[in-house]
C-alpha cells in the first residue's frame, strides 16, 4: 500500500516535527485521556486482512479520542500471543494485550494518520478540545510490542494538507537500526515491555489558521512487507499562561507560608 506525498517543498511557518526520545517498559506513556492500542475493536473502521482508504478516501473518522481523529489507510489487526501486555497511560491505567495498526508496501509506508479535532470530515476539522495546546504537544508511538513477529527499522512523522495534497511543516526521523542506544532496535521479545518513541510538534494551532486540513502520518521503513505501529497517544505542554498561573499560584503559597512563619513568633 503506497501513500503519494509530493516533494518536501516546505513553508517556513508550519509546524515543525522533533524527535525527542526513546523509552521502555509496561505502561504506554502519554495522557490517560487521549491514547489508543490498537485492534479490531478500537480501530473499527480497518478489516483485518484488507488494505483500506490509500489516500483517505472514506468520510469518517475511525477512532476517535479527546483532541485527534485516526483516519483510514490501514489495518488494525489483533495480537497473538507473543504480543505484549501493556497498561494503558496512567493515572488508573489498565494492563491490555496489544496488537497494532498495519500497512504493507515497500520502503517507506505509512503505518497510520490522524488528524486534529473531532468529529469532522477529512477536509474540515471538528471540534478541538480546549484544554489541549496544540502549538506545543508529543506524540507518543509504541513499537516492538510483536515478539519480533514483525520488525520496523525506521519511523517517520509528517504533516500533509489534504486541500493541497502537498507536505507542510517540517518532519522528522529517527533510525531503529540498533547503533544507536537511543532508540533501541525493534527486536524485543519481552511480553511485559514495549518501546516508545516521542516526537514533539509545535506550532500547529498558528497553521491551522491558514490550512484546517492538516493531516500527519507516521511512517515505517521495514523487514519483511509490513508496517506497523503498536499504539499511539497524545500529551500537550501547557500554555505560558497556565505556567504563569502555575508559578503565580506557587509564590502565593510561598507568602502564606512566610506570614504563618512570622506570626507564630
Amino acid at each position: 500500500m503506497v501513500l503519494a506525498l509530493a516533494s518536501f517543498g516546505l513553508p517556513s511557518n508550519a509546524q515543525v516535527v522533533t524527535y525527542v526520545g526513546a523509552s521502555t517498559g509496561a505502561t504506554m506513556p502519554g495522557s490517560a485521556s487521549d491514547f489508543v492500542f490498537f485492534n479490531n475493536s478500537t480501530y473499527p473502521g480497518a478489516v483485518s486482512g484488507t488494505n483500506r482508504n490509500t489516500n483517505y478516501n472514506d468520510s469518517n473518522p475511525y477512532s476517535v479520542l479527546t483532541s485527534f481523529s485516526f483516519i483510514g489507510g490501514v489495518n488494525s489487526e489483533n495480537g497473538s500471543s507473543s504480543y505484549s501486555s501493556i497498561n494503558t497511560p496512567a493515572p488508573g491505567g489498565s494492563l491490555l494485550p496489544t496488537g497494532d495498526i498495519q500497512a504493507s508496501g515497500s520502503g517507506f509506508t505509512p503505518a497510520l494518520a490522524f488528524e486534529p479535532g473531532t468529529d469532522g470530515s477529512y477536509t474540515t476539522d471538528g471540534s478541538f478540545n480546549s484544554g489541549f495546546n496544540y502549538n506545543d504537544f508529543d506524540v507518543y508511538l509504541m513499537y516492538s510490542n510483536t515478539g519480533g513477529t514483525l520488525q520496523d527499522t525506521a519511523i517517520s512523522l509528517s504533516a500533509s494538507s489534504l486541500s493541497t495534497h502537498l507536505p507542510v511543516g517540517t518532519p522528522a526521523t529517527v533510525s531503529l537500526d540498533g547503533l544507536l542506544a537511543d532508540p533501541p532496535a525493534d527486536t524485543n521479545v519481552n511480553q511485559a515491555t514495549a518501546y516508545y518513541v516521542e516526537f514533539n510538534i509545535t506550532g500547529l494551532k498558528t497553521a491551522l489558521q491558514s490550512d484546517d486540513s492538516i493531516v500527519f502520518t507516521a511512517f515505517a521503513t521495514h523487514t519483511g512487507s509490513i508496517a506497523y505501529i503498536g499504539a499511539a497517544s497524545f500529551e500537550s505542554v501547557p500554555e505560558p499562561k497556565t505556567w504563569a498561573m502555575l508559578f503565580s499560584g506557587i509564590g502565593l503559597l510561598l507568602g502564606l507560608q512566610r506570614l504563618r512563619s512570622k506570626l507564630s513568633l
